[in-house]
């Protein structure tokens, strides 16, 4: 613990003069005036230019991710994977809009569906709860590592989510119409659940595996320590990188939750790997 404690309080040192010092979180070169608060002017570009939104689907189920899998964005994760969790502020960014842009196909389809099972049984009051997990690290790679980035993501994202939940409340008013929308109370709730899913094996690094090693190595990796109730949940599985998205399909496994929706911070799922 106290390994731990020395290792977070030198990283928000190491925050405080990233800003006094004005350094690019990314490529560490120092920030000219006027330009972005966290990256130089070379890497916003690169970055503003990269920006876009995957959807693919993988043994029946969609996985999202919100950026290519790239020469320039493996370094931003690899960065933020080992080196520097203050490239959370990046990724979160990158998230935040893959989901707001894509609300209705993320996320619309899942609420709808506790909203028609809630008017079933006569409830016109909906709280609905999206719980958001990460894919878990097994506890001796993370005391190693100090962090979970995907832990790191989902967390954060949990909390910007809910500073936009009236937004988002009112696109699907919009959505049902006025109609509809007259006789309902919509109140949606993000929250971050790090008790849901555990790690039980830590696997090897699945990078130079083919798909099959892949599935092998990550089958019953995983942990579901309890049952959600159905009836106004959602659960919002955040990994880091998916490339074959099986380790994203094994934590949908091992949910068995009818409202799942798979999500990475970046991703290259060629047609190779459909199925």
């Amino acid at each position: 613990m106290i390994d731990i404690a020395l290792w977070s309080l030198k990283q928000v040192f190491c925050f405080l003069d990233a800003f006094s010092a004005r350094i690019c979180f990314a490529c560490k070169q120092d920030i000219a005036a006027k330009r972005d608060k966290y990256f130089c002017l070379n890497c916003l570009t690169f970055l503003q230019q990269s920006a876009h939104e995957s959807i693919k689907q993988v043994e029946g189920k969609r996985i999202f991710y919100a950026l290519e899998y790239e020469e320039f964005i493996k370094k931003y994760m690899r960065d933020f994977k080992y080196r520097n969790p203050f490239l959370l502020l990046f990724w979160m960014a990158q998230l935040e809009k893959l989901i707001s842009k894509n609300f209705a196909l993320i996320l619309l389809p899942e609420i709808l569906s506790v909203l028609e099972e809630n008017y079933k049984q006569g409830s016109m009051q909906h709280t609905i709860y999206i719980n958001l997990l990460a894919i878990p690290m097994h506890l001796q790679r993370k005391q190693k590592r100090k962090y979970n980035q995907a832990e790191l993501l989902a967390k954060h994202l949990a909390i910007n989510l809910q500073t936009k939940a009236q937004d988002l409340e009112q696109r699907i008013y919009k959505f049902l119409g006025k109609d509809l929308s007259a006789s309902l109370k919509i109140k949606l709730k993000f929250v971050y659940n790090d008790q849901i899913l555990i790690r039980l094996k830590d696997t090897p690094s699945l990078f130079d595996k083919s798909k099959e090693e892949r599935r092998r190595l990550m089958q019953g990796a995983f942990l579901r320590t309890f049952d959600l109730k159905s009836k106004d949940s959602i659960c919002l599985v955040i990994d880091d990188i998916t490339t074959t998205g099986t380790t994203l399909l094994e934590a949908h496994k091992t949910l068995n939750f009818p409202r799942t929706v798979l999500v990475s911070a970046c991703g290259r799922i060629s047609d190779e790997n459909f199925t």
